[in-house]
C-alpha cells in the first residue's frame, strides 16, 4: 500500500521522456513500477551491492532492464553529468545519508530548468525498527532550501513526509 501512495506522489512529474533517479532504491520496487507505467528510463543507485543485484534481476525479469539500470553509488557521491536528470527521489532513504551532501549531489545532477525533487521520509517521532534520526516537516523544508531548491508542496501524512522541490 505504501509503495503505491509513493508512486502514485511520483507520477504526476513524470513523462515517457523523464529521465529519473531513485536514491536508494534498494530492490528496485518503486523505479520499476514507474518505468512501466510510463516508459521512462529510470536509474536506481544504492550503496549495497546486494540489493543493486536484486533490482537488476528484477529489472530483467520484467523486460525493463533498457528503462531501468541499477548502479552501485553512495548518495553523497553520484556518478552522473551535472545537469543529466529531469527528476531525482528518494523513499526514506535521507535520513540514512549525510544529508547536506546528498541533497547537494542531487541538486548538481538535476537539470537547471524544472529540475525536480520528490522526497518521501518517516517523520521525526515515528518509531521504526531502526534507531534513526528522522526529521520534522520543517527540518526537512529548511535542509531542501539552503540546498538550492524551492520547495513545490509539502505534506505530513501519519508518520510520512511528503516533498516536492524544484530547482532554483
Amino acid at each position: 500500500m505504501q509503495r503505491s501512495r509513493t508512486v502514485d506522489y511520483i507520477m504526476p512529474h513524470v513523462t515517457r521522456e523523464s529521465k529519473l533517479l531513485d536514491v536508494g532504491s534498494g530492490r528496485g520496487e518503486i523505479a520499476l513500477r514507474i518505468a512501466q507505467r510510463t516508459g521512462c528510463t529510470v536509474y536506481g543507485i544504492d550503496s549495497s551491492g546486494w540489493a543493486v543485484d536484486r533490482a537488476r534481476a528484477r529489472s530483467r525479469e520484467r523486460g525493463l532492464q533498457d528503462r531501468s539500470i541499477f548502479l552501485k553509488q553512495k548518495a553523497e557521491e553520484l556518478d552522473f553529468p551535472s545537469g543529466y536528470f529531469d527528476l531525482v527521489y528518494s523513499v526514506k532513504v535521507l535520513h540514512e545519508t549525510r544529508h547536506t551532501e546528498a541533497l547537494r549531489e542531487m541538486h548538481r545532477v538535476l537539470k537547471n530548468v524544472d529540475g525536480r525533487l520528490i522526497l518521501v521520509d518517516w517523520a521525526k517521532g515515528t518509531k521504526t525498527w531502526t534507531f534513526e534520526s528522522y526529521f520534522s516537516l520543517d527540518e526537512l523544508e529548511k535542509m531542501v532550501r539552503e540546498t538550492g531548491f524551492v520547495t513545490i508542496e509539502s505534506d505530513q501524512r501519519k508518520d510520512v513526509l511528503f516533498l516536492a522541490a524544484k530547482k532554483v
